[in-house]
């Protein structure tokens, strides 16, 4: 559907162009030395037909070539192009009205003080082809101008779908989030119920304050970093709970947050991944977080052990790929992710600028 604005836009332009055509001859006229209102007239018989064949092929025909009904459309341009100029013709020229109309002033000869004769009128059918050959430009006109126009609307509406599916698809990336983070927690409540029954009942609270977050700021398209920084710190505190003395988890957030936004739920699941796969249930492990961010660039890195065989390639989890992608929509080539993995350490950096 062609917008309002661009219709609006599109007669503006034309209604700017035909009067430039209509009041140029009055302009040439009025730079003379004599004004012959005649040759006005003279010079507006041959716009006339013009401006009929672009009224009929703006109206009529271009429907035609817009449903790519090519050759009636050619077949009735060719023939309305052809019938305005016959007509034209006739009617100025063979009929006494229409000689009077446009015949021209007479002309100064050189030298005299006399009126000479007007030159002699162009033959019939010369007249037709003329009329025609800037009808056929009218025309081709006409079709530039609005082609263009429903390029730049069809581009606009592109976009506007574009950017429609961009939001429904990070709708259902953060969808995807919320039931696996929700999942892996109420998985370390149960637990605790029969370990500490108190300890449970706590964090069931402090795991309603989480939810909280998750159910009304994932909606936003970006919240403050202060925000996600405080969630992913009672997200560490939450699942500290419940490893042992032998996993050394050392996390350093920025004391001096900058006032810049980020997605919500963006570093969750790096952190949700590090204590799935990095917390051994015998032996030392550990977890280390640094995040760091400024004006211009937000740093996320962490590294963690990995728990044992067949966990070392959790680079291809699901969480992890939602991520990427999530950073592929929101951020296109504006940030830096390395993944690594060897036997024994499994580390993420990210790096993202912002704007």
């Amino acid at each position: 559907m062609f917008s309002k604005h661009n219709r609006l836009l599109e007669s503006a332009l034309y209604l700017v162009l035909w009067l430039v055509v209509i009041f140029f001859p009055v302009f040439v006229e009025k730079s003379l030395d004599v004004f012959h209102m005649q040759r006005v007239l003279n010079d507006w018989s041959k716009i006339f037909p013009l401006f009929l064949i672009f009224l009929i092929h703006n109206f009529l025909l271009f429907k035609l070539f817009a449903r790519k009904s090519y050759l009636s459309y050619f077949l009735f341009t060719i023939s309305i192009i052809l019938l305005i100029s016959f007509l034209n013709t006739v009617l100025l020229d063979l009929t006494p009205l229409g000689r009077a109309f446009r015949q021209p002033p007479p002309i100064p000869m050189p030298g005299q003080g006399s009126i000479g004769n007007p030159p002699p009128s162009p033959i019939f059918f010369l007249q037709i082809i003329n009329i025609s050959m800037f009808g056929f430009i009218a025309v081709a006109i006409n079709i530039g101008v609005k082609s263009s126009f429903r390029f730049i609307e069809q581009q606009m509406q592109h976009e506007k779908m574009k950017k429609e599916n961009l939001e429904n698809e990070l709708n259902y990336l953060r969808h995807q989030i919320s039931p696996h983070f929700f999942m892996n927690t109420l998985n370390n409540i149960h637990a605790l119920v029969d370990q500490d029954s108190e300890l449970a009942k706590s964090t069931i609270i402090r795991l309603s304050k989480l939810m909280r977050v998750v159910l009304y700021d994932s909606g936003d398209q970006k919240i403050p970093l202060v925000k996600e920084i405080q969630f992913l710190q009672d997200y560490i505190d939450l699942m500290k709970i419940r490893v042992s003395d032998n996993v050394k988890i050392h996390c350093d957030f920025p004391s001096d947050i900058p006032n810049v936004n980020v997605p919500p739920l963006l570093y969750i699941n790096f952190i949700e991944n590090a204590f799935k796969h990095g917390v051994k249930a015998v032996g030392d492990s550990f977890i280390h977080l640094h995040f760091s961010a400024n004006d211009k660039r937000i740093s996320f890195y962490i590294k963690n052990s990995i728990a044992g065989a067949g966990t070392s390639n959790n680079e291809d989890s699901v969480g992890l790929k939602n991520v990427r992608k999530r950073l592929d929509l929101l951020y296109g080539e504006h940030y830096d992710l390395h993944i690594s993995s060897d036997e024994t350490i499994f580390s993420v950096e990210l790096q993202i600028a912002v704007s």
